[in-house]
C-alpha cells in the first residue's frame, strides 16, 4: 500500500513539474 501511494505521488509530482 505504501509503495503504491509513493509511486502515485511521484507520478503526480513529475506531471505537475
Amino acid at each position: 500500500m505504501e509503495n503504491k501511494l509513493h509511486k502515485h505521488i511521484g507520478e503526480t509530482s513529475n506531471t505537475m513539474c
